[in-house]
């Protein structure tokens, strides 16, 4: 076990450990990045991206960017792990143990590139199965304690090494840090961008290295990802439940191959961020739709696009989102 030495005045040096403060807070969350460009998308499994262009100059030369780990999000209070909706992950506790105490942390449950079902999966059993946690690492990136929460987080992130460095003399295996790189040019940022897909990444954080620790959605932190775009068929229509009774919940949809274009023998409910007023278009019946949409709203037999965060690991699209009728059936 170890713990933060109060780094206020540069007394890290200093022998007294801070009083134990525990987060309660809300969790800092980031804006998106408006690159004018091609983020990139997947052909035939690689990653291809447009030229940089010309006339953008980057506004954020000095800031510091990070991989964005695609992993679950976790606070860690000085004795338990918290989601950003102050759930507790019940982790086994030699994992707790190799955290330092007292100390809170902002970051990452991760599992490797491609492993977010895995991640996913282990971090939210009630009772956890030790064996899987055993794949699973913290990546630190922020401090959550106290009087640091209105520090620059550039003297957070001193104050992060210096902790994260002092528990792996202790033996801890499963907490690491993301490492941050000032950013020196456009042509810099986006050369790292893409080194970071092409690696299995899932994006890039930019941060402002002055920035105090903001409890709410930030223009101080941005994400910068590709969207990714799909198209898939109609197949079906799913009631919704609750204030969505007697309204579409979302509709079946059958996948497309990218490449070839043909249908695929998998399917995936298709609902992401639909209003109110268009889920009525669809009235149900004990399950069974009863009042179609019109010609204005897609149907079975229509194909659609989406967009989506990643793949699983079963091939479907994780969040997918209905954006646009392609075509009419």
């Amino acid at each position: 076990m170890y713990q933060l030495v109060s780094p206020i005045n540069s007394s890290l040096q200093h022998n007294k450990p801070y009083m134990p403060v525990h987060f309660k807070g809300k969790p800092i969350l980031a804006e998106k990045f408006k690159f004018p460009g091609d983020s990139g998308h997947l052909v035939n499994g690689t990653w291809e991206f447009g030229p940089l262009p010309t006339d953008f100059k980057m506004p954020y030369v000095g800031w510091w960017m990070s991989e964005k780990y695609d992993g679950v999000r976790a606070l860690w209070n000085g004795h338990e792990f918290i989601s950003r909706g102050g759930k507790v992950y019940h982790a086994p506790q030699w994992f707790k143990d190799e955290m330092p105490q007292s100390t809170g942390l902002d970051g990452e449950f991760f599992a490797g590139h491609e492993g977010f079902a895995c991640v996913s999966g282990t971090v939210r059993h009630k009772v956890p199965i030790e064996s899987d946690w055993q794949h699973v690492k913290f990546m630190a990136f922020d401090i959550l304690h106290g009087e640091c929460l209105n520090r620059p987080y550039a003297e957070r992130y001193k104050w992060l090494q210096a902790l994260i460095k002092k528990g792996h003399k202790t033996g801890a295996t499963h907490i690491d840090l993301v490492k941050q790189h000032e950013i020196t040019s456009m042509k810099q940022a986006y050369e790292f961008y893409k080194g970071v897909l092409r690696d299995g990444g899932e994006g890039v954080v930019i941060r402002d290295p002055h920035a105090t620790y903001e409890q709410r959605r930030s223009c101080t932190l941005l994400k910068w990802k590709p969207v990714p775009e799909q198209e898939a068929k109609i197949v079906g229509y799913v009631e919704g439940k609750g204030r969505f009774k007697g309204m579409l919940g979302a509709f079946k949809a059958q996948m497309i191959n990218d490449r070839t274009k043909k249908l695929e023998k998998k399917y995936f409910n298709l609902a992401g961020q639909i209003s109110s007023d268009f889920r009525a278009r669809y009235k149900f019946s004990q399950g069974k739709l009863v009042s179609g949409p019109g010609s204005t709203h897609p149907v079975i037999g229509d194909v659609v696009t989406y967009n989506y965060m990643s793949m699983t690991a079963n091939g479907l699209p994780r969040q997918p989102v209905f954006l646009r009728i392609q075509h009419k059936k």
